[in-house]
């Protein structure tokens, strides 16, 4: 895996192998065996949610969500807005750039002294419109920060190889044609820091002993993980009030099957459609619960921050 970042506990690699039944007759007796058939590889990989140290750029997590089958539309620089008066709610922006903007992006609008984040609710021909309203008007002047915008892609299906290092080197474990199968966001909870729990379906295992070790040196990401406290969420554009929140994408894996392979498997291919769950805990205030549930739809959005050298590193 080309990107490094660090494990929380419980990171595993464990093979996998298909059992198929037997019913033998001899005489007037049934007994049953079994045969062992293709092999395969589950991984599962829990990772700090955080942003990469430079403001903009894709953190080591960011492979998941591409293996996931998304792609990255944010803005690739910042973009300076027009000299039009604004709104808390509508930034003006030049005609040149505003075909850079898209609804339900998220972005990040700087002004000096504070920031703010809010999806974009709507892009007219020379303005966007903010879902979240800022606490006051900026100035005419302001800036919409380069970032890292996830979106859905059915264009995008990475695969991905992966190698387990331990006792010094010495042992590693080898995990090939891996693709994501689920992402849960897990640990979003009032005063602890969230993670991400990745969890990979893969073709081939193998492991090996190493003598001379291996010698590997990973540059971690420096970037520290946020504490969720200040991270609020927002329904419909109107700030609730929750304790934790929990969010998971899964999909269904479906090998290609050949005959002539080893493993009676050439590659693995996502099939159906992804599912996207969540949980939430809201508060009950007096006598009414404040987030109620109906059959209409609805959208949900957190962010979470560190502020450091003045600069909130933010993870939408």
């Amino acid at each position: 895996f080309p990107s490094h970042d660090k494990l929380q506990d419980g990171a595993t690699v464990n093979r996998t192998r298909e059992v198929k039944e037997r019913d033998l007759l001899s005489g007037d007796r049934i007994a049953q065996d079994f045969r062992l058939a293709g092999k395969g590889v589950e991984v599962g990989i829990p990772v700090e949610l955080k942003a990469h140290q430079t403001a903009g750029s894709a953190p080591a997590v960011q492979k998941f969500f591409e293996g996931f089958g998304m792609s990255n539309r944010g803005l690739t620089s910042n973009v300076v807005s027009s000299d039009t008066t604004h709104t808390t709610t509508r930034i003006y922006i030049e005609a040149g750039d505003i075909s850079k903007f898209k609804k339900n992006d998220i972005v990040k609008v700087l002004e000096s002294g504070k920031h703010h984040i809010s999806p974009v609710a709507a892009v007219g021909a020379n303005y966007i419109d903010l879902v979240v309203a800022m606490d006051s008007a900026p100035a005419n002047e302001v800036e919409i920060a380069k970032s890292q915008v996830l979106v859905l892609d059915k264009t995008v299906s990475k695969s991905y190889s992966m190698r387990r290092v331990f006792e010094s080197g010495q042992v590693s474990e080898d995990a090939a044609g891996c693709k994501v199968s689920s992402i849960q966001v897990q640990n979003y909870t009032a005063d602890e820091m969230p993670s991400v729990i990745v969890a990979m379906t893969g073709l081939r295992y193998w492991d090996e002993l190493h003598s001379p070790a291996l010698s590997i040196t990973p540059s971690f990401e420096t970037s520290q993980p946020p504490i969720i406290n200040k991270a609020c969420i927002w329904k419909n554009g109107t700030k609730i009030t929750v304790s934790e929140f929990a969010l998971s994408l899964e999909q269904t894996l479906t090998p290609k099957r050949s005959t002539c392979a080893e493993d009676g498997k050439v590659s693995i291919r996502p099939t159906g459609k992804i599912q996207v769950t969540g949980t939430i805990n809201p508060y009950k205030i007096q006598d009414s619960i404040e987030f109620t549930l109906d059959e209409s739809e609805f959208s949900l959005f957190t962010r979470a921050f560190n502020p450091a050298a003045s600069r909130y590193r933010d993870w939408e």
